[in-house]
């Protein structure tokens, strides 16, 4: 897949062959549709995509190599990276989990790229100084683009309070943990929970006891479902944990996609979320209970977010933090 053609060409390594623009943007791998996709839908620079390698650009990015089956991929890859190495290209990796601080299927992949590069992109400060400790290399920081609209803060009139959680199975379990805690509610709750298939088996297979006041619709996570669902709802909760090394480099996107869909939101506090903690109420403080009881009562920090920050997150926006950064490699 090609673009308008530029002097500048990059290449950016993902886990498919022969890959069109769709699949991209409509990619399951979060850090390929919001990053690559926010580059590409700028149609601004030459960029190929895929796991073989096309013609010959200035630029290699290494995204996520995701897990597979056998090391066929990480071979290829490997090699090719070897290849455009020799040949004087740019090596950049683009690193959005902290693979080299704890042991995952990517891991031996990861500590051998660091060979290669001249410079890497991370989607948050912490993961930046977790790469500077492994690395001399110089690193930059680009965040995850938000993938919705912007939605004013509405009043509703729910019979219920109607409370969102939306993420990935691998966060999952921060909910459940979470939904444990909900005892003797003074007023009946909903909790839509939207995730991907394995996210639903596993809050499926867990055994624990809701409260009686506590009802819970889970469905299955796409944009335009979590757009509608956020639509019904008073608030959105992220739990998650700081503590966990495979969650405490998250972006801000989770955070930043609830401001933008309008809702007042508590989250707990990960590394990246705090430059921001006027916009949202701590999910482990008293006023998460204030939030619950008058979720209306915040709407100022949702507004407050909107109009200082939520924009610098748009997809043009942080797709031409991309074209920034390729224009100035050299």
């Amino acid at each position: 897949m090609k673009l308008l053609m530029n002097k500048r060409t990059i290449h950016w390594l993902i886990p498919y062959d022969n890959p069109s623009l769709d699949t991209v943007i409509n990619s399951n791998i979060a850090s390929i549709r919001l990053r690559l996709g926010s580059l590409i839908r700028q149609k601004k620079l030459d960029v190929t995509f895929g796991n073989n390698i096309q013609n010959n650009p200035s630029a290699l990015v290494i995204g996520k190599i995701g897990t597979s089956s056998n090391n066929m991929r990480e071979n290829l890859w490997v090699n090719q990276i070897e290849g455009q190495k020799r040949m004087g290209t740019k090596i950049v990796l683009d690193y959005t989990d902290d693979h080299l601080n704890f042991k995952s299927p990517m891991t031996s992949f990861y500590e051998g790229s660091l060979a290669y590069i001249n410079t890497a992109i991370t989607s948050s400060t912490f993961l930046a100084d977790k790469l500077k400790q492994k690395s001399k290399i110089s690193v930059e920081i680009i965040p995850d683009a938000i993938e919705v609209p912007i939605f004013k803060p509405k009043i509703r009139e729910n019979v219920s309070r109607n409370i969102f959680w939306f993420g990935h199975a691998s966060n999952i379990n921060y909910l459940i943990e979470f939904i444990k805690t909900f005892r003797n509610m003074k007023q009946k709750i909903t909790l839509f929970i939207l995730t991907n298939e394995q996210g639903v088996k596993i809050f499926n297979q867990t055994k624990f006891n809701i409260d009686k006041n506590l009802s819970i619709q889970l469905g299955l996570w796409s944009i335009q479902t979590m757009i509608n669902t956020s639509k019904v709802c008073d608030l959105i909760i992220i739990p998650s944990d700081p503590s966990d090394p495979k969650k405490a480099g998250v972006s801000s996107n989770r955070l930043i996609t609830a401001l933008a869909l309008g809702l007042p939101t508590a989250a707990s506090v990960m590394d990246s979320y705090k430059e921001y903690n006027q916009y949202f109420t701590n999910i482990y403080s008293e006023k998460f209970i204030e939030l619950i009881d008058n979720p209306d009562k915040f709407h100022y920090q949702v507004l407050e977010a909107q109009n200082r920050i939520v924009p610098q997150f748009t997809q043009e926006a942080i797709g031409q933090k991309w074209i920034n950064f390729f224009e100035k490699l050299h």
